[in-house]
Parts: C-alpha cells; sequence; structure tokens
C-alpha cells in the first residue's frame, strides 16, 4: 500500500510538470519606421525600414521609398545612399522647423514632426575631481555648470562627458587622447525661475589608474521635446529590464515614438562643448 501511495505522489508531481509551451505565434505586422537625429551643422541622414519579429535576422530596410522633407516653407526630396539611409546635401539649422514624409511601396505615408532649438549658453563649467563615492567606494568626479536660462520657456537638455587621458609620464606638451563618453543627465529648467540655470553632475569614468591623468570635456545638448521625451523612455524602459528589487516592482515601458502611421523617432538637438577640465589630482599607486 506504501509503495502505491509513492507511485501515486510521483505520477501526479512530475506530471503536473509537463505542459506543452506555445510554439506558433500570429504573423508579425510589419510597419513602416522612420529614425533620423538631426544635429545642429550636420547632414542629415534619415533611415528608413520595416519592423521585424524577435530573431537574429537584420531588419529589412526600405531602399525604394520616397523620402520628402520640408523645411520651412521649401521641400526636399533625399535621395537612397545606403542600406536604406536617405540623405540630404543640406545640413540641419537651428531654430528651423522639420517635417518629415515617407511614402513606401504600398503607398502607404508616414510623417513626423521636429524643430532643432538654439544651443545652450555656457556661462561656467568647473571641475571637482573627487567629490562623491561610487557604489565601489571610489572617488569620482563632479562637474558643476551655469547656462542661461529663460522662464518662459522650456527647454530640454542632455549632458554628457567626454573622456581624455594620457600617461603621467608624459610631457605636459602631449595632448590628451580621447577615451570614451557618457551621457550623464537629462533636465529640464521648468522648476528654475532665474535667469541662469547651475547643476552639478556626477559621473564615474570606467578606470582612473594612479598612472594615468584624466581630463574632460562637458557636451551640453538642447533638445527638441522629441529628443528628450525618447532619451527619457529609454531610461525608463533600462529601468523596467534592469530593476532595482530592493526598491519596488517592475513596471515595463515602451519607448517614445512620434512617427504617424509608423515607429520611430524623429528628433534634432544643438550643442556645445565646454573648455577641457584636467584633473590634476596626484593619485598614490
Amino acid at each position: 500500500m506504501q509503495k502505491i501511495v509513492v507511485f501515486l505522489i510521483l505520477f501526479f508531481t512530475l506530471g503536473s510538470c509537463r505542459k506543452m509551451v506555445q510554439d506558433e505565434f500570429p504573423g508579425f505586422e510589419s510597419i513602416t519606421t522612420v529614425n533620423a537625429f538631426l544635429a545642429a551643422n550636420s547632414v542629415i541622414n534619415i533611415h528608413v525600414s520595416k519592423t521585424g519579429k524577435i530573431d537574429n535576422a537584420p531588419l529589412s530596410s526600405i531602399k525604394n521609398a520616397k523620402v520628402y522633407l520640408y523645411i520651412n516653407d521649401s521641400i526636399v526630396e533625399l535621395p537612397h545612399t545606403d542600406n536604406g539611409i536617405y540623405t540630404s546635401g543640406a545640413k540641419a539649422a537651428i531654430e528651423t522647423e522639420y517635417r518629415c514624409e515617407v511614402v513606401t511601396g504600398d503607398n502607404s505615408l508616414s510623417e513626423a514632426f521636429c524643430s532643432i532649438p538654439a544651443p545652450p549658453v555656457l556661462l561656467s563649467a568647473q571641475l571637482y575631481p573627487d567629490s562623491w563615492l561610487n557604489d565601489e567606494g571610489i572617488p569620482s568626479p563632479t562637474i558643476r555648470f551655469s547656462i542661461e536660462n529663460d522662464a518662459s520657456e522650456v527647454v530640454y537638455f542632455e549632458a554628457r562627458v567626454i573622456f581624455y587621458r594620457k600617461s603621467i609620464y608624459e610631457h605636459d606638451s602631449i595632448d590628451f587622447r580621447y577615451n570614451e563618453e557618457q551621457p550623464v543627465a537629462l533636465f529640464t529648467n521648468e522648476q528654475v525661475a532665474g535667469t541662469v540655470l547651475t547643476k552639478s553632475i556626477e559621473f564615474a569614468p570606467e578606470s582612473r589608474g594612479s598612472n594615468s591623468k584624466n581630463a574632460y570635456v562637458l557636451e551640453l545638448r538642447a533638445l527638441s521635446q522629441s529628443a528628450y521625451k525618447y532619451l527619457k523612455s529609454i531610461e525608463l524602459y533600462e529601468l523596467g529590464r534592469y530593476p532595482d528589487f530592493g526598491t519596488g516592482s517592475v513596471v515595463p515601458y515602451n519607448l517614445y515614438n512620434n512617427v504617424t502611421n509608423g515607429y520611430g523617432i524623429f528628433a534634432g538637438y544643438s550643442c556645445v562643448f565646454s573648455d577641457m577640465l584636467i584633473d590634476n589630482t596626484k593619485r598614490q599607486p
């Protein structure tokens, strides 16, 4: 009798673990995707493709679309150059309205709008080399900066830090060499009432060896509203993918899309750079 009971327990336990996993899913709808980040004073490139399902195949670029760019009151047709990229001979300009229309082979029309704001006016930038401790307890730098502010208009910003490095044994006449760069902050001026916006940003270089000398350049971008919403949605999306489980529940978040009758992001920005900020701190080996 005891053997029968054990057999029945194993039968129902193992049997309950066997369940057919669905391996057939409905067909994936292929939709036009338009992507472009217009950088002031740079050539305009627009990438057109089709959405694809989750597999190892590359996205299908569209090479025979009609791509029109409306610049204020004028219109330009962009020729296809390579791998779904359509290029204009014109460079993006600040304080200019852009509208993109994409007509594909089935005569479906996708469109999007953006404008490029004027670059920030940087008043000052100061480096504080060892002002905070990162998660590993390593002293890390902060840049404190000030820019002009117009409280009557909401402006969107991204701060980035460009890293340069050279050996402490190299002569002062040797230039610093580019190492890496990081986006470090997204912010707006919505809560700032005065004519000056001042902000401090903390960042952590990948390495700060005792045999290297470091320098940084602050890049400040003035973003179109669509660019800010898209970059902010990436932050929230990544937080949903890799949450800090000690702080609360996982909330999925979709990436921002501003393409009508399609997917993608059509946005722009202008930028300004600080002088090189050199870290003269002497560290022990």
